[in-house]
């Protein structure tokens, strides 16, 4: 209760400096210690989003006698889903972009290059863009949904004297 009571003071009002008015609490600033460290550090998330999209692209390089030239894109979805619920936005959409480079330059025909010659794996390119973006958007509408059910419970938790029936 200690810990909850301290991510929280710095919440206390609006920029209107009334302090009966609490100020509206984003999941990012909850997402913190008592110390002010984030329970999951920036390099971490980052890194299990550069380590998703590598393990992506080793299951898509054993994968690939099989698949050859179809779907350069496909198992990268993988990557981002699993970034999105681990990392968060940020991270997410970096394992979007590195996954994007990757299966251009090793499954994308001409391999060894980013040069898109074929008109398919173009229109591949784009819709994974815009299906990864969308299923980032979705997790994060889900993330801020559970956050926002939650907060009126956390705010009862502040209060010295509450005791959560059982």
């Amino acid at each position: 209760m200690e810990a909850l009571f301290t991510m929280f003071r710095f919440q206390s009002c609006r920029s209107t400096g009334d302090p009966s008015a609490p100020r509206r609490v984003s999941p990012s600033s909850v997402d913190r210690n008592s110390d002010g460290g984030t329970r999951r550090s920036l390099l971490l998330r980052y890194g299990v989003a550069v380590l998703a999209t590598l393990l992506a692209t080793l299951l898509r390089k054993l994968l690939d006698p099989a698949l050859e030239d179809a779907a350069p894109f496909s198992v990268y979805f993988l990557a981002i889903m699993f970034t999105a619920g681990y990392g968060g936005l940020g991270p997410s959409l970096v394992a979007l972009v590195v996954g994007a480079v990757l299966a251009t330059y090793l499954f994308v025909e001409p391999r060894g290059t980013f040069l898109i010659r074929d008109v398919e794996h173009q229109v591949n390119l784009g819709l994974f863009v815009v299906v990864g973006r969308s299923a980032v958007n979705w997790h994060e509408s889900l993330h801020r949904d559970a956050f926002e059910t939650r907060l009126p419970h956390l705010h009862l938790e502040m209060l010295p004297w509450y005791r959560p029936s059982r």
